[in-house]
């Protein structure tokens, strides 16, 4: 009886949420981020230029450079782009410098947060689907920038956002010491899982 009372509970509160790594997210249930050995890969340039397009904090972004490196030597024409797409110089410095891929960063894991409601607007207009974020984690394991990347509706965008800004973390580790990272989150709202009525 407890087993099927935190079932009904999950389907009556909750949205289902993956934090996975970026360009690999799953949809699906809250769950642990599945890297494989519990490790971050580093930034891809399609990564990079999607989250600057998108409005990241470029010094947020250069902090996650810093602490996850990329995985591609920025040419020239990159450092070109990324400006003119809105970049600043301390995100441009942080490409520069970018270590190559290391393998001895550890995923972030959530400690606290709670799920992000599901809208009343939303709801009557039957809007169901997925918002794709990315969150910069800092070293305290705050979430210190949020971007939506695959909207889905004004309000449940920002249901997602404000929830997802009062989450905490198990800071991501790199040699035991904590670093920035950027991480890809998917917020599935779903009908069937929110019933009226109750």
């Amino acid at each position: 009886m407890r087993a099927r009372l935190a079932i009904l509970m999950f389907v009556i509160a909750g949205t289902a949420l993956c934090l996975t790594q970026p360009d690999k997210a799953e949809p699906g249930m809250a769950s642990e981020p599945a890297h494989k050995h519990g490790q971050l890969k580093p930034l891809t340039r399609q990564l990079v230029e999607k989250l600057v397009a998108a409005g990241t904090d470029s010094g947020q972004l250069a902090m996650a450079i810093d602490g996850q490196g990329i995985d591609f030597k920025p040419t020239a024409d990159d450092l070109a782009a990324l400006r003119k797409a809105g970049a600043k110089e301390v995100l441009i410095e942080a490409l520069e410098r970018a270590s190559p891929p290391r393998d001895d960063i550890t995923v972030p894991k959530r400690i606290f947060g709670s799920e992000p409601p599901y809208t009343e607007s939303a709801r009557r207009r039957n809007v169901q689907g997925t918002v794709e974020l990315f969150i910069v984690i800092g070293t305290e394991g705050n979430v210190n920038d949020v971007v939506v990347v695959r909207p889905l509706d004004p309000t449940l965008d920002d249901s997602a956002v404000q929830t997802i800004r009062t989450w905490r973390f198990r800071p991501a580790t790199r040699n035991g010491l904590p670093v920035y990272v950027c991480v890809s989150v998917e917020v599935s709202f779903n009908l069937y899982l929110h019933p009226t009525g109750f």
